[in-house]
């Protein structure tokens, strides 16, 4: 019995500790950095005091606040650009950070 305890208890602290590797943040896109390779990164309002989760969560610290991805698909870089021209605010969830940036995993319009 104590086995079955002991096994059931370490899959539901592992569950939790799996399902907070990401945080969100909300605010507008204030600053917007493209390559023609592809790269994209943007910077909520406030730069790193825009993100305050993803801050405390990730030790990107060297980039400013800025959020991107090497390789966004452009369907993913045109609902930036959308967010960023319309001046609405976005929820952007980030999954940990790429090279010095804070690594966008997704993008919800609000």
């Amino acid at each position: 019995m104590k086995k079955y305890f002991i096994l059931i208890t370490m899959l539901l602290i592992s569950q939790n500790i799996c399902a907070s590797e990401f945080s969100q943040d909300t605010g507008k896109v204030a600053n917007l950095y493209v390559t023609p390779g592809g790269t994209i990164a943007f910077k909520l309002s406030g730069g790193r005091a825009g993100i305050p989760n993803a801050v405390a969560k990730f030790s990107c610290t060297t980039n400013g606040g800025w959020i991107g991805h090497e390789t966004m698909k452009p369907i993913f870089e045109s609902a930036i650009l959308a967010a960023k021209t319309a001046g609405n605010e976005i929820t952007v969830t980030i999954d940990g950070c790429e090279g010095g940036w804070f690594k966008v995993k997704d993008i919800y319009f609000n």
